[in-house]
């Protein structure tokens, strides 16, 4: 769902609501329930908090024991039977997506480690890093640097 249309159910709902919160929180509930892809457009900006809520509520229900447990392993996994294999490859024709054989040997010419990264002339160059980033790197390049005796 585009973030326009995302926009204008929430303003809906507030025009429904007559500007009380709680009455346009449960229009927008009501609108949920209808249209799945709004659900989802709201809820994925916060679906891993909400995962790793629910993951650490169970766990701390759990006992350590619980958590060495071979019973909460998943199954090894089946290789797939060939007939369902050549179903799949039939039903997804030529749209399988093929690896890109690696590149044998060094490069030759700084031109040619600029292609192995995808920068090449007339391309553009990658932006400048924030300063944050600069004073990691120079953190982390202290921390190298030969100290003697």
């Amino acid at each position: 769902m585009r973030s326009d249309d995302l926009d204008y159910n929430i303003r809906q709902a507030i025009a429904l609501g007559r500007g009380d919160k709680q009455a346009a929180a449960r229009v927008l509930l009501g609108l949920c329930n209808r249209d799945d892809k709004l659900l989802r457009a709201l809820v994925a900006p916060f679906l891993n908090g909400i995962l790793f809520h629910a993951v650490e509520k169970a766990m701390n229900k759990m006992s350590p024991a619980d958590l060495r447990s071979e019973e909460l392993r998943p199954a090894p996994v089946k290789q797939v039977p060939k007939d369902l294999m050549d179903k799949l490859v039939d039903a997804l024709g030529e749209n399988i997506p093929v690896a890109q054989p690696r590149r044998k040997g060094t490069p030759k010419s700084g031109e040619e480690v600029l292609k192995t990264i995808g920068i090449g002339p007339g391309d553009i160059p990658p932006p400048d890093a924030g300063e944050r980033h600069q004073r990691a790197m120079k953190a982390v390049a202290s921390s190298f640097k030969y100290k003697g005796k």
